[in-house]
């Protein structure tokens, strides 16, 4: 009877253990498949930082196959010398925070260069051995060229609109004021803010086109004084109406 007892008991457990498992791999396909199926190149990094795993996308952007890049050091495979200690200063952080953003530059398998935004974490065990790291690439180069176009875009539009600017303040200056009502003087001073604010957007203009990817700053803003600002700006001079904001 003991042995028969024991013999149950035996099957039982191996029969949850059995199940258990069969949940677990059902758990991690379907883990899988849900990072496979992203955009955003994903790799699960061992503690020398070769590659144990990674989506379709990571190869993707990189150009390789992923036998090719299976238990690789991809620091010696894409990054160039001058963006590998940047890639390594990131793993060696042990609380890695969302917005913990890097754009490094990385060479493909072509040869083409291409724009990353990285991002990674650490993984430990009680806050105190890493078990390894989870990195993610997304591909901006495309991002990147049209931010290009647009600051060369922005700089030129700057500089071709500060000229006839420039002729409309001297011409403002030319004018003989004694001869003029107030009305008249009204208006040319109203012609004489309106250069100068459009100079001050030029000059905001150019200061955008330089920006490159460096971060914005943030600052509080009153929204009232500037709505009222604008109105000011674009009311017409014969606007005799009552503005409520």
């Amino acid at each position: 009877v003991f042995f028969i007892s024991y013999a149950s008991l035996q099957n039982k457990k191996i029969a949850k253990q059995i199940e258990l498992e069969k949940s677990l791999a059902a758990s991690e396909r379907g883990f899988r498949s849900l990072v496979d199926s992203l955009a955003e190149g994903v790799a699960s990094l061992n503690t020398d930082g070769r590659i144990k795993y990674c989506n379709p996308s990571f190869c993707s952007i990189l150009g390789f196959e992923e036998s090719e890049l299976m238990g690789k050091d991809i620091s010696e495979m894409v990054l160039q010398p001058n963006m590998r200690e940047r890639y390594l200063d990131k793993l060696s952080l042990k609380d890695t925070e969302i917005d913990n953003l890097d754009i490094l530059e990385i060479d493909k398998k072509s040869g083409e260069k291409v724009f990353v935004l990285f991002k990674c974490k650490s993984l430990f065990t009680d806050g105190v051995a890493s078990n390894g790291y989870v990195i993610s690439f997304t591909d901006i180069t495309e991002e990147r060229r049209k931010m290009e176009d647009l600051k060369a875009f922005s700089s030129s539009a700057a500089h071709d609109l500060n000229s006839p600017l420039a002729k409309i303040a001297n011409l403002i200056e030319l004018f003989e004021t004694e001869n003029l009502d107030e009305e008249q003087k009204g208006f040319l001073t109203l012609i004489n803010a309106t250069v100068s604010n459009m100079k001050l957007l030029l000059h905001d203009l150019l200061s955008f086109s330089r920006l490159g990817s460096a971060p914005l700053p943030k600052t509080e803003l009153d929204l009232n004084i500037l709505v009222k600002e604008l109105c000011h700006s674009i009311v017409p001079a014969t606007f005799t109406g009552e503005l409520n904001i």
